[in-house]
């Protein structure tokens, strides 16, 4: 097991070129950022569809995280006439502006978004993104403003515990909260295996998880850490947009 919780950026990107190397022909156009972060994504998806015949990366573009615009980069990239966009870009206000600027294009590939910028209400809604044929992202857990799960016993509980626990003002807009609830719960889970109160005792109980699912936690997903290499989570769901939240795809 490595210190990650949850998958990783490079995962993400393997996860959504392995989807286009199965499917049909596809024209991609990149975009993304021009640090770690975005490299890591990069790395996933290219190494994915290298060998695939049926993908051809149309033009491959990055963008500075300080940057306040990237119509230049959306404008060039839907010149070449790609059918999809893999779209490795951190900043929410970024990802709506670049779907707007494609949408005045009338550009409308389908998006590849990552787990941590894909939010619906925050993202998707403002960048008007029902009109694109497909919308992308990778999930492991329930999506709390997702009105599929508006009587999920999870999500109740969930809801409950953040209004209970913290100052969030409400259902939160982005994946972190999420995140954390999760991996509190892999914490305790560790906790509850232990038989006495030391780190060792801690330190031989964390790598011996395997199969649990935390709250929050999607069908098809568990936790392992008891793979070398490995995040605690290490498998990927992917999942597309359908018009009011993600549904989880083959």
């Amino acid at each position: 097991m490595q210190l990650d919780a949850f998958p990783t950026y490079v995962e993400e990107g393997r996860a959504f070129g392995e989807m286009l190397a199965a499917s049909g022909t596809h024209k991609v156009a990149v975009l993304s950022q021009n640090d770690d972060y975005g490299k890591d994504y990069l790395t996933g998806f290219t190494e994915a569809v290298e060998d695939a015949p049926n993908v051809t990366i149309t033009k491959m573009l990055t963008y500075e995280v300080p940057d306040i615009s990237l119509d230049g980069q959306i404008t060039e990239l839907a010149a070449t006439g790609a059918d999809v966009i893999f779209n490795a870009v951190s900043q929410p206000h970024l990802t709506v502006s670049a779907m707007r600027k494609a949408q005045s294009l009338n550009w409308l590939p389908s998006w590849f978004l990552p787990s941590n910028t894909s939010g619906v209400t925050p993202i998707l809604k403002p960048a008007g993104a029902d009109v694109f044929p497909n919308v992308y992202t990778i999930g492991y857990h329930k999506t709390p403003d997702d009105p599929a799960y508006a009587n999920d016993a999870d999500v109740k509980t969930f809801l409950a515990d953040l209004a209970a626990y913290t100052k969030q003002p409400a259902v939160p807009e982005f994946p972190h909260c999420m995140w954390g609830y999760m991996a509190a719960s892999i914490l305790d889970k560790t906790f509850q295996q232990m038989t006495e109160p030391t780190r060792e005792e801690f330190m031989t109980q964390l790598p011996s998880i395997q199969g649990y699912q935390t709250p929050l936690m999607l069908a098809g997903a568990e936790v392992d850490t008891t793979i070398d290499g490995e995040p605690a989570i290490s498998s990927v769901i992917l999942e597309r947009f359908n018009g009011t939240g993600y549904q989880p795809i083959d």
